[in-house]
């Protein structure tokens, strides 16, 4: 948990700190928000709902990295770590020993390699 300030837009966001209110709150209230407080990622869809200068395309790529963080802050997008840890776990060659053999490094680095030239995209991306 961290201690975050629940007020993140208004006219007395700027106020001083000894006027702010804080309170402590997980990483994913303050991404998505709890209670009272919107959420960084609604902050951010409003404005740029409201933001004349971003263009469609910005826009678009911009939501798209919000989608990626928000799936992966619930749980809905596997990390690159987790993507890993699972491909080694479900190796056929894998003992569960904490042994990672030549082999079963060798397969993850091919899979890395088909994501690298696009031939592959795997469930922590968003890519299309």
């Amino acid at each position: 948990k961290q201690w975050y300030q629940r007020r993140v837009r208004g006219e007395n966001y700027r106020s001083s700190t000894k006027d702010a209110v804080i309170r402590e709150m997980s990483l994913m209230d303050i991404f998505l928000g709890k209670d009272e407080f919107p959420g960084l990622f609604d902050v951010i869809d409003t404005f740029l709902a409201g933001c004349p200068e971003v263009d469609g395309e910005t826009e678009e790529r911009l939501r798209d990295y919000i989608r990626l963080i928000r799936g992966r802050a619930t749980g809905e997008l596997l990390t690159p770590a987790a993507w890993m840890r699972q491909i080694v776990r479900n190796h056929p060659l894998y003992r569960h020993d904490s042994v990672v053999t030549e082999e079963i490094t060798y397969d993850l680095l091919m899979e890395c390699a088909l994501i690298t030239d696009g031939k592959f995209y795997p469930g922590f991306t968003l890519a299309r």
